[in-house]
């Protein structure tokens, strides 16, 4: 499925007689290996004990006000 957005790109492109390469438009090989999520994730694996405390944490977590949110995961 083509969004709209990028059928006004090519078009425009197209009428300025543009050279378009043509690629995927993601390519995995092209993400970071280290995501931003990977460095707290990594922090803190290994510190649960049973896939409740995992649980527990996670429910606490969700459960955060919304300023806590806020000041973003670094």
């Amino acid at each position: 499925m083509v969004s709209m957005t990028l059928l006004r790109i090519q078009n425009e492109l197209n009428s300025m007689q543009c050279k378009m390469l043509k690629h995927p438009a993601y390519s995995l090989g092209l993400l970071p290996c280290n995501f931003h999520v990977s460095g707290p994730v990594k922090e803190i694996s290994g510190i649960f004990t049973s896939d409740n405390d995992m649980q527990y944490a996670v429910v606490h977590w969700k459960q955060q006000p919304k300023e806590f949110f806020a000041h973003g995961i670094h």
